[in-house]
């Protein structure tokens, strides 16, 4: 008989065996049902986090408690559907809980005013005495879309105005939200102004993650050691979906053994056989992960970017995220960026440490790490000012539609709003770089460069490398202005040096060759060999460097031989010919003709200064000299 695996990771839990714990939710909702003066809770939650499974089991037990019909309804998928579509499909998930499949709902030509006046109110008045309906509302938040005020901006106030205040006893509400009430709308928001005390769905306590994990074990199938149990804690922290994930995967791979094991055996699982499965697991997890992923705020996704590429379970404290990001290339945190880590906690990601952060669900960090490290996150930072974002897209609308000056407004108007908007920023330099005007290109890539080098530095280079073959000098220039033209020419020459080695490092230089080898050149004419030859050597243009090298080296000698020429006179002047001679006879044995080397040694050896003598004598006393040399 083919065993079957007690995890479940593609649907909700709710009303089977893998539905553990969330006790405390469920009688909260009892609660609420029973008070007269209340017929609305409110769940909210991370995604993947469970609040449908609870949804879904309160779907299944509600009507076992008392005189209940609950009616769960879905709302995902329906932001872009009119107020008319919307109270069509509720009505006729009404009626299927009623038992009245066959009936179409009578709504009428009206079915907004017919809803609210005659059908709802109709039905709940001829319910069994003591009987009430109640609305299951799952992912309530999507309607407050800024992308589409379709269903929202209509369905928030019809349920605030007219069905909150129906029949408080005969009609009650449970919403499921993904957000935190005080991050909706205000539209959206309006709805739960009368809700009291919102439940959060979280993690799963310790102990009802450990009955989970050996639900396995109820049959007699798997047995789970404490340190594989353990393992299991430290990679999800009671996180439902991925502990169920996890567990599904080390089922996975122990199930062609099952079959084979003697009646009463159980297969033992070890730390090990959990250790094995976190690549199947991350893998399962994939869509999941992606949509709890996109469920984060821009901010948020950068601040958990951060911490899951560059931290471990120890955590780091707020100095050292600070530091981070700017290492990483963020070199001003916005107050979005600051408030993130609270806003991470209180959904359960990351929890505090002494003074700092870590993330709470290892299996998490884990997937960030990998999937989304911070050089794919970064983009996310134009979305944190969503009317900088709209102003862009404005832009590139009119710039792809060749309206240029509409496009340059739309742009500056991104940027005033954001000043670190990237993909504005670079946009508007890249207009300016079309229109010659280079400067005002410059300023705004050096503006960006400041705050984001990654996004600026290669256009960067570009439109520096531009004004520079730009400046030539010019007869008209005064000595000082000249002087402050050079000036300005080294320190850009300067700069671009800067931003190359920045941006063709070691390992990377063969792309930048063309650019190496311009500096090069530059610094050459400069008379700066040093950093000649090494751009240079960069640039892979090895004849250079050896006729640099060379140059240098004979500089280098002509140097040496000067200053022993020089000594050697101040030796002789001062009587000290022993030190002379010696200094000579270096420079002789150098260049045996350079300058007057010779008289001087035979002056210091002879006492005799050949130039006095005959022109015969002193051919034969310069051939003793050298012979001695």
């Amino acid at each position: 008989m083919e065993l079957q695996n007690p995890y479940i990771t593609g649907n909700a839990v709710g009303n089977s065996p893998a539905f553990v714990g969330r006790q405390d939710i469920l009688r909260k909702v009892g609660r609420v049902l029973l008070h007269p003066q209340g017929n609305a809770i409110v769940f909210y939650g991370q995604r993947r986090i469970g609040k449908t499974s609870v949804l879904r089991e309160l779907e299944a037990k509600l009507p076992k408690t008392g005189a209940y019909i609950p009616i769960y309804f879905d709302l995902q998928n329906q932001a872009q559907n009119s107020l008319e579509t919307l109270l069509w499909e509720l009505a006729r998930k009404i009626n299927d809980a009623l038992g009245k499949e066959d009936d179409k709902p009578a709504l009428g030509a009206e079915p907004e005013m017919t809803f609210r006046e005659i059908w709802l109110p109709n039905l709940l008045k001829n319910l069994p005495t003591e009987q009430s309906l109640i609305l299951l509302f799952d992912e309530f938040d999507v309607l407050d879309d800024p992308d589409s005020e379709k269903a929202g901006t209509a369905f928030f106030p019809y349920v605030r105005d007219y069905l909150l205040t129906i029949d408080l006893k005969r009609l009650n509400f449970v919403f499921v939200i993904g957000r935190q009430i005080d991050d909706l709308t205000r539209i959206a928001k309006s709805v739960f102004k009368s809700v009291d005390d919102p439940i959060r769905v979280s993690l799963l306590s310790r102990d009802d993650t450990i009955k989970l994990v050996r639900l396995s074990e109820i049959n007699k199938i798997l047995n789970w050691t404490d340190d594989a149990i353990e393992k299991v804690l430290q990679l999800t922290c009671g996180h439902p979906y991925l502990t169920q994930c996890l567990c599904s995967c080390v089922w996975d791979i122990c199930d062609e053994g099952l079959d084979k094991l003697p009646d009463g055996h159980r297969l033992k699982i070890t730390f090990q056989e959990v250790e094995n499965v976190i690549p199947n697991a991350l893998e399962k997890s994939e869509g999941a992960l992606e949509w709890l992923w996109d469920g984060l705020p821009p901010a948020e996704q950068v601040i958990a970017s951060v911490l899951a590429e560059k931290t471990d379970r120890e955590g780091i404290t707020e100095t050292q995220l600070e530091n981070l990001l700017y290492e990483s290339g963020v070199r001003v945190i916005f107050p979005q960026l600051e408030q993130a880590p609270q806003k991470l906690k209180e959904w359960d990601l990351i929890e505090p440490t002494e003074g700092g952060y870590r993330f709470r669900v290892e299996l998490l960090r884990r997937w960030i790490a990998v999937k989304k490290p911070l050089s794919q996150v970064q983009e996310k930072l134009d979305h944190i000012v969503p009317i900088a974002k709209h102003y862009y897209h404005l832009g590139l609308n009119e710039q792809q539609n060749g309206n240029i000056k509409e496009a340059f407004y739309f742009f500056h108007q991104a940027i005033e709003n954001n000043p670190k908007h990237v993909k504005a920023s670079q946009s508007l330099a890249d207009m300016f770089v079309e229109k010659k005007q280079l400067s005002k290109a410059r300023k705004i890539l050096e503006s960006l460069y400041e705050y984001l080098p990654d996004a600026a530095r290669s256009r960067l280079i570009k439109v520096l490398l531009s004004l520079e073959k730009q400046k030539t000098t010019h007869p008209w220039l005064k000595p000082f202005q000249l002087h402050d033209y050079e000036a300005e020419q080294i320190k850009l020459i300067s700069k671009i040096w800067e931003l190359v080695s920045e941006e063709y490092p070691e390992g990377k230089r063969k792309k930048g060759r063309e650019i190496w080898r311009w500096l090069g050149d530059k610094y050459h004419e400069k008379g700066e060999l040093e950093k000649a030859s090494e751009a240079y050597r960069n640039a892979g243009c090895d004849d250079k460097v050896t006729e640099i090298e060379t140059n240098r080296k004979n500089q280098s000698q002509f140097q040496q031989l000067s200053e022993w020429y020089q000594q050697a006179q101040i030796a002789l002047k001062e009587g000290n010919r022993s030190e002379a001679q010696k200094l000579l006879v270096k420079v002789i044995a150098k260049e045996a003709t350079y300058k007057q080397a010779s008289r001087y040694l035979h002056l210091a050896i002879t006492h005799i200064d050949p130039s006095k003598l005959k022109k015969s004598n002193w051919i034969l006393a310069s051939v003793l000299v050298l012979m001695i040399v």
